[in-house]
Parts: C-alpha cells; structure tokens; sequence
C-alpha cells in the first residue's frame, strides 16, 4: 500500500489499515514515498495494489486534469472514502499573523514536489482572502513535516499541514501551540477559492 514518508498521516493510517486487513487474513504491506505525486501513478501500472491519496489527487488522477494534466491514470479506482481530510493554513501561536491577509509578502511554502495538491490547495487558501502567490514570497517547501519543522523554527510564518496533523509534524509544535488563520466564508471569498 502506497502511502507518505514514515511519521505522514498516510504512513500511520496505512499502517493501521494494513494491521486490520492483517486481522482478516488479508496481507498488506505499507510503502512509504515522497509524495502521492509517486504513488498514485504506481498504482496505475499495477506497481501497487492500493494506496491512500485525498479525493481531489485522485479526481486529477482519473480525470487526467489539475496536477496530472495530460497524464491521465485510467487504472486509479476509489475502493472507499475514509474520513474527511481538512486543510487550513497554520502559524505559530502568538504570531502576528491573524489572518491569510497577513501574509502578504511574507514568506510561504509553495513548490511541494511529489505532494503537487498541496499547491492547489495553498492557491485556494491564498485566494479566499483575494491574494495569489503574487503576493507572497515562495520558497521551496519542505515536506508537511520537514514545514512543521520550519515553522517551529520561525523560518516560515504559515504552513499548510492537512488535518489531523501527522504526528510527526505536530511534534515540533508542542512548545509553540498551533493557530489555525481563519478563511472568510463570504459567497465572494468562497467563490475566489473554488476558482483556484
């Protein structure tokens, strides 16, 4: 089963799935990669069996649009819907960063390499407050956990961890506390995000 770098949430939930099929009599081994970016297409080619990817890599994945444009993986099937994976734009407690707003010309993750969604998803964050990567200074992220880590050290003031929170990533957040910046649910903000 393809899922994230050990300490990822995909890791530990795949982990946890691969222990219950165990259970049943059904063997499953976890295989962790960079990124689903990686895996889903190993899927495609029958490299794996299954995977665990959030519902929009793999409408894109099907689809053969977004972040697979051109590439279109005709082997992906959906075996079941586990839970739903929220996602929000986090800083350091008692940063004065408030708002999405505020981080206009500050310094944001935004090329993710094998994890290619969460830019879609940082364009939509961003969008719901009338901003593009325009308006921030991107740097080269490091991985959900590998931001984590960076946030922590105050060397990026926002990062985008999908929730739950991999524990892995939360951990170096336990001596900050986490604040999660709110999105503006005005039919005008919400409207600027689905256009991302």
């Amino acid at each position: 089963m393809g899922t994230s770098k050990q300490g990822g949430f995909t890791y530990s939930a795949g982990a946890a799935i691969a222990k219950a099929a165990g259970m049943g009599g059904l063997r499953m081994l976890v295989r962790p990669y960079g990124g689903s970016g990686v895996y889903v297409p190993a899927v495609d080619k029958r490299e794996l069996k299954f995977a665990l990817a959030n519902a929009l890599e793999t409408r894109y994945a099907v689809t053969g649009t977004g972040t697979y444009e051109g590439r279109q993986q005709p082997n992906v099937r959906v075996v079941s819907v586990m839970l739903p994976l929220r996602v929000a734009i986090f800083t350091r407690k008692g940063s004065p960063i408030k708002t999405i707003g505020d981080l206009r010309g500050k310094r944001v993750p935004g090329v993710f390499g094998a994890a290619r969604t969460l830019k879609v998803l940082m364009d939509g964050e961003l969008a719901n407050a009338g901003m593009s990567y325009n308006d921030v200074k991107i740097v080269k992220a490091a991985g959900i956990i590998g931001n984590a880590n960076d946030l922590a050290a105050g060397m990026i003031p926002a990062s985008l961890p999908p929730s739950p929170v991999p524990s892995a990533a939360a951990y170096p957040m336990r001596s900050t506390g986490l604040m999660v910046l709110p999105v503006s649910l005005s039919w005008i903000a919400v409207a600027m995000s689905s256009k991302s």
